[in-house]
């Protein structure tokens, strides 16, 4: 556990330095929006930098891991750019910040593609359209994700551009 909060402190700070916002950990992940509760022209691009970011600060993670002779902690990170409802959702005893909607169902649904395309960052298409003029990115394929009827393409994102 101690483990893990590291380096969840570590992506929050970098999280943070990007302009996002944690919305909340989830198991031994990370749900953060970039756009809430301010939003900026360049959010999308926030959010990959931050992931490319999070990527290295996870591979220096587990080299020190690996002095240690443990286990290196598998890191995927799903972007999508669209609409969600944002705002305090629930009942009066227990209220939370958060995003709901399609857009953050695709997002998450993006993330679990991540082993099955041996890729760490995947994207959507509307992400890449915001962002393939910074950062290298290449077509993964075609995933089916649960809840969205066609065929939604996922990008590889790769470095800066």
């Amino acid at each position: 556990m101690a483990d893990l909060n590291e380096h969840f402190a570590e992506a929050a700070r970098e999280i943070k330095s990007h302009g996002g916002m944690i919305n909340k950990f989830i198991g031994d992940g990370i749900m953060a929006l970039f756009g809430a509760p301010v939003a900026h022209a360049d959010d999308a691009r926030r959010g990959v930098a931050c992931a490319l970011r999070m990527i290295e600060l996870n591979q220096e993670f587990n080299r020190r891991r690996a002095t240690e002779h443990l286990e290196p902690l598998v890191m995927g990170i799903g972007i999508h750019t669209g609409e969600a409802v944002v705002g305090n959702i629930g009942a009066p005893e227990k209220m939370e910040y958060t995003a709901i909607g399609a857009a953050v169902n695709v997002a998450s649904r993006i993330e679990g593609q991540n082993k099955p395309f041996d890729s760490q960052i995947l994207i959507s298409e509307a992400t890449c359209h915001l962002v393939q003029d910074f950062f290298e990115v290449e077509l993964a394929g075609q995933a089916a994700l649960k809840g969205i009827t066609e065929p939604v393409a996922l990008y590889k994102v790769t470095g800066l551009r």
